[in-house]
């Protein structure tokens, strides 16, 4: 079978069908949806379906009839209950907790791979689109959001109801199943949402390694089929997984049910679509977990995946650059242990996508909790990235590597964290963020180093780096007037950085770069060429910080530069 030719049964295989779901291939289908006739035997075929799945539910169900329901489940029938999300009236029709089990027994009959192929995707959007109608009308809020799903264009039927549905469960964590009542719902939504579908406990255990067995294709569909809503299976299967807690043992309990759990949860966190609170909910999940905060994952992985994962980790965080820098760590250690050699490639990408956060984050979040973040991720980054390197052979990853590091201006980001943490001004009583600051010297400068050190020199000589680094070496030595750090943290972390990248020689080697900027502001100056110091004040130029003062001292007006 070719990728573009599907099977009459199965459908397109996983290369090929999740770009025929995706938001815009679906708003273009809702917005040519069929009226009249059409919709008529829509609703006449589509329940009749629904009643064949929701059969396979009935635990006293005998061989020969479940295999004549199997088989009676077409392709053509699962479109066709699909079509009814076409009609913001038609999805009461979801709302049926037989529905989902049918659909999960159903999913369970497909080997080895449920999602392989386009029937079981099918089935599992069936499914999930049951589910979270099943969740807002156990919530009073279904209606609601039928309502909200009239009142917008047909391409927004379907993220209106991930939001309700997200919102709805959002109320959990926000008022804490304190009773209190959505806006346009006049009873309170009840307690314990996760047990709304009603389903035997085998149901959810069965979804559950379902999604976990298949979590290579299940991360490929619902990245590239970015329009569907996995936060209320994810909140269903948290309640499931929180009650096999009690009377297990720890071991147990992380290897049967935290750890497949997680490991399906932390891939939809890393491609989860915007609609709405969808985002916001999967954080929270995410950042709660049931007991254990730390997964070790306990099973080999292949090339294809661990690539996935690297490309959904860093479009996740080239698509929101705001991402708490404390969050970058957190989804940095689900993908770093997955990285296996055949990726190295994608390693640059991942670094380029990351330190963009961390600028971004100076000015939200206060200069220590960046300075552990950062330190906490280049630790990691450093620590998985050496195994790739073959010492003595040239790698092109390695140079692109060193490449992200000078673009991203990753010195002055090092700089930047320690100027405005209290660690530059109280650097004494700041023992633990001044080794945290170490730490991040020392990281950073050795994966600059990843690269032959000539390249290295030439890069930087040819963007400019060690002009501005020398520049700010100037502003920050000891004693310099206008110094802001006056105890020369900065001073030495350039130092450091410097004597890394040319060795014991490095002052002299760096003097025989010869970086001018042009003559002396000092007109007093006797030789005012190839001036290097540059005023933090005013960006004036000057040989030296001796130049600066008598300028400053004999000026009848201080020298600015416009």
């Amino acid at each position: 079978m070719t990728d573009t030719i599907p099977d009459e049964y199965w459908g397109f295989p996983i290369t090929h069908y999740p770009l025929m779901y995706t938001n815009h291939a679906i708003s273009t289908r809702l917005e040519a949806a069929y009226t009249g006739s059409r919709h008529l035997y829509h609703q006449i075929a589509a329940p009749v379906a629904i009643n064949d799945i929701s059969k396979l539910a009935d635990p006293t169900l005998g061989p020969a009839a479940y295999n004549e329901l199997i088989s009676s489940v077409t392709l053509k029938k699962l479109k066709e209950i699909l079509e009814l999300t076409y009609y913001p009236s038609d999805y009461g029709k979801f709302a049926s907790p037989e529905l989902v089990a049918g659909c999960i027994t159903l999913m369970s009959s497909l080997k080895p791979l449920p999602l392989a192929y386009e029937y079981g995707y099918l089935c599992l959007r069936v499914m999930v689109i049951a589910l979270n109608a099943c969740l807002l009308k156990y919530g009073s809020y279904l209606d609601v959001v039928i309502q909200h799903m009239k009142a917008v264009s047909s391409k927004e039927y379907l993220s209106t109801f991930w939001e309700g549905s997200a919102r709805l469960i959002s109320r959990e964590f926000i008022d804490g199943n304190s009773g209190t009542p959505l806006y346009g719902v006049l009873t309170s939504s009840p307690r314990s949402l996760w047990t709304t579908p009603l389903m035997d406990q085998w149901d959810l255990h069965t979804l559950l390694y379902l999604l976990h067995d298949d979590k290579k294709n299940l991360l490929i569909a619902l990245q590239q089929a970015d329009s569907l809503g996995l936060s209320g299976v994810m909140f269903v299967l948290r309640g499931y997984v929180e009650s096999k807690q009690v009377g297990m043992e720890e071991h147990d309990y992380k290897h049967s049910f935290y750890g497949p759990y997680s490991r399906v949860l932390y891939r939809y966190r890393l491609v989860v679509p915007n609609f709405g609170l969808e985002p916001g909910v999967m954080k929270y999940l995410c950042n709660k977990p049931p007991i254990m905060c730390c997964l070790e994952e306990e099973e080999t992985i292949d090339v294809g995946d661990s690539r996935n994962l690297m490309r959904a980790y860093t479009l996740c965080l080239e698509s929101n650059p705001s991402e708490r820098c404390a969050a970058i760590v957190f989804l940095f250690q689900l993908v770093a242990p997955l990285m296996v050699p055949g990726c190295e490639d994608l390693i640059p990408g991942v670094l380029g996508a990351t330190l963009p956060v961390f600028w971004n984050s100076l000015s939200t979040y206060s200069p220590s909790i960046v300075i552990e973040s950062l330190a906490t991720f280049l630790t990691m980054f450093s620590n998985i990235v050496e195994p790739f390197r073959l010492k003595g052979v040239e790698q092109p990853w390695v140079i692109q590597l060193e490449d992200q590091i000078i673009i991203n201006d990753t010195v002055e980001l090092m700089l930047r964290v320690t100027l405005l943490s209290d660690s530059s001004r109280k650097h004494r009583g700041k023992a633990d963020e001044s080794k945290l600051i170490d730490t991040i010297v020392e990281r950073l400068t050795h994966l600059m180093l990843s690269a032959p050190r000539q390249h290295l020199i030439d890069r930087c000589e040819k963007l400019g780096s060690f002009y501005d680094w020398s520049n700010y070496r100037q502003i920050f030595r000891p004693g310099s007037p206008g110094n802001p750090v006056p105890d020369g943290c900065q001073y030495i972390m350039l130092n450091y950085v410097f004597k890394g990248i040319f060795g014991q020689q490095w002052e002299a080697k760096l003097a025989s770069l010869r970086i001018v900027t042009g003559h002396c502001y000092n007109p007093r100056c006797p030789a005012p060429v190839d001036a290097e110091f540059v005023c933090p004040t005013t960006g004036a130029v000057y040989c030296s910080s001796k130049c600066l003062a008598l300028s400053w001292t004999y000026a009848a007006v201080p020298p600015s530069v416009k």
